[in-house]
């Protein structure tokens, strides 16, 4: 067990801190529109379509940020890299809750991309790296369970709160939520040192560090394609069912057991302890099966398969994408990694939502589907050459 290593008995109650600050994070930021963006359209007398362009400018500069914040991470640890985003999403609430016109509201969300660079996802499976080490794959799967219940637990909670006092009360109780609950848990719960292994080697150092290009361009592949696909129907799902000739009130039945499937998925993945490609080859080819089964049928029976493969398919994808780089870089670079892997993925996040919706209202639910067949195949050839690099390179590597 190394210095920044934690005992068995302390991963419960970290990822369970950390997991808070994650609910909170995201709450305050990304998820925020999705429960009172049409109070704040009111308010500035906008359209709902402009006020959901903050959570896209938040996801573009969030990827641009990312890449230059891993140097960073390495240098001084997660644990102030997330504080200090702390402190400047703190900063961007109350200029929202202060803000009296669209083109600040808009503005500030440029704040929460740098801030959420440095405290959000990627910045939470670094800290758990650093503390647990060995054990961080199964940290980190935890950490998405709890993670994921974010929008379940402060969406009721939100909107009772903009319906009594407002919304601008609610970005001012979030931003006081970050000083008095995020704050503190990270300080706590996150290592104080940023290395997981003392190495003393310069030249072992060295190549602990570096990172395989081509490893890494593989791994963006299957991941990036995967998340284009997967956050491109996530505002999406239920204009798609509809299309493939479900009643409306069947659609949005379907599409609401897209979160629980999901949670489901990433429980088998966390209780199994698959080993992160095995649980991309069940992701990516599932996923892949799920299009093709809704391209060539709209049943409802079709479509509940469907919403089941595609809901399995994307709860153990959100876990690959947090651990695959575990096994495919070396401990050290683990950090660097996840941040400059966050540029891809945070890119094709913020580009597939208004991409999806306007072939869906343009060309149809079967381009859609179409093109998530060829990004599925896409992502199949990455993963196929990815585990033929790996194995090519590690002779004894088991998937």
């Amino acid at each position: 067990m190394t210095a920044t290593t934690q005992p068995a008995r302390r991963m419960a109650p970290t990822v369970l801190a950390i997991g808070i600050c994650q609910i909170i994070g995201w709450g305050a930021t990304f998820n925020l529109t999705g429960v009172i963006g049409t109070s704040i359209a009111n308010t500035f007398d906008a359209s709902l379509d402009v006020i959901l362009l903050g959570p896209t400018v938040m996801l573009t500069m969030l990827a641009i940020v990312s890449w230059w914040t891993a140097p960073l991470f390495e240098r001084i640890g997660a644990r102030k890299m997330m504080l200090g985003g702390a402190i400047v999403m703190t900063v961007g609430l109350l200029a929202i809750t202060f803000a009296q016109s669209v083109y600040l509201f808009l503005a500030v969300w440029l704040l929460f991309g740098i801030g959420g660079a440095a405290s959000l996802s990627t910045a939470a499976q670094i800290a758990l790296a650093e503390v647990f080490d060995d054990r961080a794959r199964q940290a980190i799967s935890a950490l998405s369970l709890v993670s994921g219940l974010s929008n379940t637990i402060l969406w009721p909670i939100v909107s009772r709160i903009d319906g009594a006092a407002g919304w601008r009360t609610v970005t001012a109780l979030l931003a006081v939520s970050m000083l008095l609950i995020y704050m503190p848990l990270v300080a706590v719960a996150a290592a104080k040192s940023p290395r997981t292994r003392e190495i003393t080697d310069d030249a072992k150092s060295t190549d602990q560090q570096r990172l395989d290009p081509i490893r890494f361009m593989l791994v963006a592949g299957v991941t990036a394609l995967n998340g284009f696909i997967t956050w491109g129907f996530s505002l999406t799902l239920i204009p798609l069912l509809t299309q493939k000739g479900l009643e409306n009130s069947q659609a949005v039945t379907l599409a609401s057991l897209i979160g629980l499937i999901s949670i489901a998925a990433r429980s088998i993945d966390v209780l199994g302890n698959w080993s992160p490609l095995r649980s991309a080859i069940a992701s990516t080819s599932t996923m892949l099966f799920s299009f093709i089964l809704l391209y060539l049928g709209g049943s409802v029976v079709v479509a509940a398969t469907f919403v089941l493969l595609y809901g399995l398919a994307g709860g153990l994808m959100s876990i690959v994408r947090a651990t695959l780089p575990l096994t495919m870089f070396p401990p050290q670079a683990y950090a660097r990694a996840s941040a400059r892997l966050a540029l891809p993925l945070n890119l094709s996040f913020a580009a597939a939502p208004p991409i999806f919706a306007r072939i869906l209202e343009r060309q149809g639910a079967n381009t859609a589907l179409v093109l998530s067949i060829v990004l599925s195949l896409a992502a199949s050839v990455c993963l196929l050459a990815l585990v033929r690099l790996v194995k090519r390179q590690e002779p004894g590597f088991v998937v």
